[in-house]
């Protein structure tokens, strides 16, 4: 296929990481202000919302501001062009382009950079915009640890709210008690959330979460379903065209390690992992 006449800046400036101790403070300290992306984005397609690249530029821009933090992203190579069929039969443009995403730190002169490699598809010329769009936000959210209001803990796992001495008094006699949920129940609600995260991002945050959700980690038979259900969803979004390979790539190499520690911890743990 004839590669497009399609203008992008390639720079070939070298940039190293120097992550100095002022720039790892000022990171964490914006990390934390950060939080959370809104999603202002809405797929009318699949009918959900989306946390899109404004919003990204957004949630950091006054975060690093005050920690005297400046982040930028550049294209880190050529973009390679192909075609591929859609379930239609008709044949679309396909753009991948490796973005870097550096931060930099005004007073120690610190940086520390992230490059995803984007994938973007479309029928006319703007696959390499795509890529180049999807790429920026997806480093932005590893470099500054953010993550969507997507969360795939289930309620089974929050504690229970307490209730009011007044409110007991006033209500009626209980009757009995409901029956906590089974394992399968369990296991349906977070593969319920985890469908619900609308990109490669949220996939990779949940994921992450979850790898740190100590509560979880206890309870080995949840555990290794719901990893084995992140393995599902990403295995059944890149054969659906709903992830990159890139993308999946990515998810595949935070959940290894995962898997590997719960087998070893979990030997005879009777999964098919």
């Amino acid at each position: 296929m004839t590669q497009l006449d399609t203008p992008v800046v390639i720079n070939d400036t070298k940039l190293h990481d120097n992550p100095t101790k002022e720039l790892i403070a000022a990171l964490a300290a914006a990390s934390e202000q950060i939080g959370m992306a809104r999603k202002s984005g809405h797929n009318k397609y699949d009918d959900y919302d989306y946390a899109n690249l404004e919003d990204y530029l957004k949630a950091i821009r006054e975060p690093c501001s005050q920690n005297g933090l400046f982040a930028f992203s550049r294209t880190a190579g050529e973009p390679e062009y192909f075609e591929r069929k859609t379930k239609s039969g008709n044949a679309e443009i396909v753009c991948r382009v490796p973005v870097e995403t550096r931060v930099m730190h005004a007073e120690s002169g610190g940086s520390l950079g992230v490059t995803v490699i984007g994938e973007g598809q479309d029928r006319g010329d703007k696959a390499i915009y795509k890529a180049i769009t999807g790429a920026r936000k997806y480093s932005i959210a590893m470099l500054f640890g953010i993550y969507t209001t997507d969360d795939p803990e289930v309620d089974s796992h929050d504690p229970p709210q307490s209730t009011p001495q007044s409110a007991q008094a006033s209500s009626p006699p209980a009757g009995p008690p409901t029956p906590p949920p089974t394992l399968e129940e369990r296991v349906a609600a977070w593969k319920g959330k985890i469908i619900k995260l609308e990109d490669s991002a949220a996939l990779l945050s949940a994921l992450k979460k979850t790898g740190d959700h100590e509560d979880l980690k206890k309870d080995a038979p949840l555990y290794g379903r719901v990893l084995i259900a992140f393995a599902q969803e990403t295995a059944a979004r890149r054969e659906a065209g709903r992830l990159s390979d890139a993308e999946a790539e990515l998810i595949s190499q935070m959940l290894g390690p995962m898997l590997a520690q719960y087998e070893e911890a979990n030997p005879n743990h009777g999964l098919q992992l």
